[in-house]
């Protein structure tokens, strides 16, 4: 896609190559030409509520870091993930773990809705710290595909309650807050799971938009346009997101 601009993004192309994963990407730099200096990774992988995040992880486990958190998890280990007190205890032991290891400059890697402040800022920070920092978001092209899911699995005791109108919200915020700071990504793969299997839609790194799925669909190709347009030094605005840390997982 030599000579496209960063803002284009083709409704139709008559073939998409295959894109590499993060891990062959890596592998490939091995060896080859000068010696890269180390750099620690933050691989974030996004979606709301029902967009697949957890499956998605459990499928590309070998592409994950070794040090990878999932606050929904970590609350059903306490005893019950629907309960308030084991969903705020299970966010509060993830900060902490992520800010350690901001802290050492390790590898690291959570799951996230992307839909308040604090992920967002962390990303940020990470990048301003040297980090290569890789996202996977996942989206739909419906918020009622998420929450039909999330009734569906509650039903089902395999998933946690949300509340209807907070996954709408964050459908919307999670995609606000990638185009406002895609600066800060290294690279980021877009899927999407509106169906019955992922499709993986674009690859973006920082020089623009490398991949994209022909006819890709309307809330990736709206994305990608704004991921396009949105100026690289786009940041948030200092203040303290403390609570909202808690609520926006």
């Amino acid at each position: 896609m030599a000579g496209r601009r960063r803002g284009d993004v083709p409704r139709r192309q008559s073939e998409i190559p295959r894109v590499p994963s993060m891990a062959e990407t890596d592998s490939r730099t091995k060896g080859q030409g000068p010696r890269r200096i180390h750099r620690p990774r933050l691989t974030i992988v996004i979606g709301t509520n029902g967009a697949g995040k957890s499956t998605w992880c459990s499928k590309h486990e070998n592409e994950l870091p070794t040090a990878f958190y999932d606050a929904d998890s970590i609350a059903n280990s306490l005893g019950d993930w629907n309960d308030r007190h084991n969903q705020i205890q299970a966010a509060r032991r993830v900060n902490r773990a992520l800010h350690g290891h901001l802290a050492t400059r390790e590898s690291f890697g959570f799951e996230s809705t992307y839909s308040g402040r604090s992920r967002p800022r962390m990303v940020e920070s990470a990048a301003r710290a040297g980090y290569d920092v890789h996202a996977v978001f996942i989206g739909t092209r419906d918020a009622e595909i998420n929450v039909i899911r999330v009734q569906k699995r509650v039903a089902e005791n395999t998933g946690h309650a949300v509340d209807g109108d907070d996954i709408r919200r964050r459908w919307h915020n999670a995609q606000d807050n990638l185009a406002r700071t895609a600066h800060a990504f290294t690279r980021i793969d877009l899927y999407d799971n509106s169906g019955t299997t992922y499709r993986q839609i674009a690859v973006v790194r920082r020089h623009g938009i490398e991949h994209v799925r022909p006819e890709p669909p309307e809330w990736a190709h709206s994305l990608l346009e704004r991921i396009g347009n949105m100026p690289r030094a786009a940041t948030w605005r200092e203040r303290d997101d403390h609570e909202q840390s808690v609520v926006e997982p």
